[in-house]
């Protein structure tokens, strides 16, 4: 992913992507490919496919019981929208890939 293709991507969904944004996201995707090219140099030809990510069952002291977090993502969404109106958010186009 370059950079062009970061800003057309944002401004296709009416986004005005900071120059901090871009550089967060050039250098997440630097990450992943140099992670990809790290597990490409390992030997898979004679490894059996997994039938589920663990074999072994984990007690249930290491799940997680704490109370979800409740988040007001409406405020969220209109707090960050450049085309909200009257408590509603306007959209203009849709993308269709």
């Amino acid at each position: 992913m370059n950079r062009d293709k970061i800003i057309k991507l944002a401004e296709d969904l009416y986004f005005k992507p900071k120059e901090e944004v871009i550089q967060i996201v050039l250098d997440e995707s630097k990450k992943m490919k140099e992670k990809m090219e790290f597990l490409s140099q390992f030997d898979t030809e004679n490894v059996a496919p997994m039938d589920r990510v663990n074999q072994n069952v984990l007690p249930s002291k290491y799940l997680n019981f704490a109370d979800p977090v409740q988040v007001n993502y409406r405020e969220i969404l209109f707090k960050n929208s450049v085309h909200s109106q009257n408590k509603n958010i306007v959209i203009k186009k849709v993308i269709n890939d």
